[in-house]
């Protein structure tokens, strides 16, 4: 017990003085314990809605993993591979789109059948044949729902 306190003790002092010399090389600007106190928390809590974002992603990757199966197995057409992709996992309250993985929310459905035409091809790439034939399918698909060619 009195290591894990030492050990603490030791932790907030070494970060304490840690930030104390940052805010003297041009980090934050801590002028007391409070405003050390505050950036802590601030960090942490800053960490927790990282590790969140983290693994709503890590769980959207399986799920576009398991769509582009289905894909190059022909059970899904882009278009509904798209669907599937958007349907992982709504944006979260902070604004963080886990499918695109970024906070501008410019997630559209051509977006998402370039994303699926993405993972097709990283999934496809070391076997030509097959790859050409499902891309040609695909990206057949994509040219006769918004008239140009993919990204």
């Amino acid at each position: 017990m009195f290591r894990l306190v030492n050990l603490i003790a030791s932790i907030l002092l070494f970060t304490g003085l840690g930030l104390v010399c940052a805010s003297w090389i041009g980090g934050p600007r801590l002028r007391d314990v409070s405003d050390v106190a505050r950036f802590l928390v601030e960090q942490y809590q800053r960490t927790e809605t990282l590790q969140i974002h983290r693994e709503v992603t890590m769980k959207c990757f399986e799920g576009k993993r398991r769509v582009t199966e289905e894909v190059v197995a022909g059970h899904l057409g882009l278009l509904e591979a798209a669907a599937e992709f958007r349907n992982l996992h709504p944006p979260l309250d902070d604004g963080y789109d886990p499918i695109s993985g970024t906070t501008d929310g410019s997630v559209t459905e051509k977006y998402l059948c370039n994303n699926v035409l993405a993972w097709v091809r990283d999934q496809v790439e070391h076997s030509p044949g097959q790859a050409t034939a499902i891309l040609d399918r695909l990206e057949t698909e994509y040219r006769e729902h918004f008239h140009n060619e993919p990204d």
